[in-house]
């Protein structure tokens, strides 16, 4: 991963806001105030989903690719996008322009 590569915590930062949205593929969302019972039976009702062999076998039939992540991952991704230093996403606006 570029992140790895980078010098400097503002790069690294950087690179991790920028992959952010690549990292998560096609994300469910929840709102936070969705209760934590609720939030887990989705996402043990995804996982299952995905991990069953007729999920699979069409996937396959249709030339489809499942790469499923879970629940606390995407979690995880979108808090450090979220939480990305100012100095980071300034810089990210400059670039951008």
């Amino acid at each position: 991963m570029a992140e790895q590569l980078a010098a400097a915590d503002q790069a690294r930062a950087l690179l991790r806001v920028i992959a952010g949205p690549a990292r998560m593929s096609k994300p469910f969302a929840m709102a936070p105030e969705v209760p934590a019972d609720r939030v887990a039976a989705f996402r043990k009702a995804m996982a299952a989903a995905f991990a069953d062999p007729e999920l699979a076998e069409g996937a396959r039939a249709g030339d489809l690719l499942l790469s499923p992540s879970d629940g606390e991952k995407v979690s995880q991704i979108v808090r450090e996008v979220m939480t990305a230093p100012p100095d980071a996403v300034s810089r990210l606006k400059e670039i951008l322009q």
